[in-house]
């Protein structure tokens, strides 16, 4: 069964997928880019990045929160020049399929809004508790 999915912070429905490694950064931040890499390559491919998205400019390219930034993804910088993910926007943007467990690794992100797409239902994976800044 497939779901229309629209509501204000947090819009999910959960599954398994494996995601590629990140490309390495060194600084006191790197583990928790790499997380943000993974869990959004796992959103990526779950949800038809490849094939049903209208736009995914930047995804895959590099980093998450390096220049180019990545369609929908908002970074916000903590120091040095290094910026963390805090916001997923991608309403309309036609996913479909599932929403990742990986999901739970983006431990920064306030917000995730992907109203008026497609997504088939599920129960929501667990590692959803993790996202505590979730507003």
């Amino acid at each position: 069964m497939r779901c229309p999915i629209a509501f204000a912070t947090l819009i999910i429905c959960g599954s398994f997928i494996e995601t590629p490694v990140a490309p390495a950064i060194s600084s006191a931040f790197s583990n928790e880019t790499n997380n943000d890499y993974s869990a959004l390559s796992a959103l990526y491919m779950s949800t038809g990045g490849n094939s049903t998205w209208l736009t995914k400019s930047g995804w895959m390219s590099d980093l998450p929160c390096k220049s180019p930034e990545w369609f929908g993804v908002k970074c916000l910088p903590v120091a040095d020049g290094i910026k963390v993910l805090t916001e997923i926007r991608l309403e309309s943007n036609q996913l479909s399929g599932s929403l990742p467990t990986e999901i739970g690794l983006m431990t920064r992100v306030t917000n995730i809004n992907i109203p008026t797409n497609v997504l088939d239902t599920g129960t929501l994976p667990t590692e959803i508790g993790s996202m505590t800044n979730l507003a």
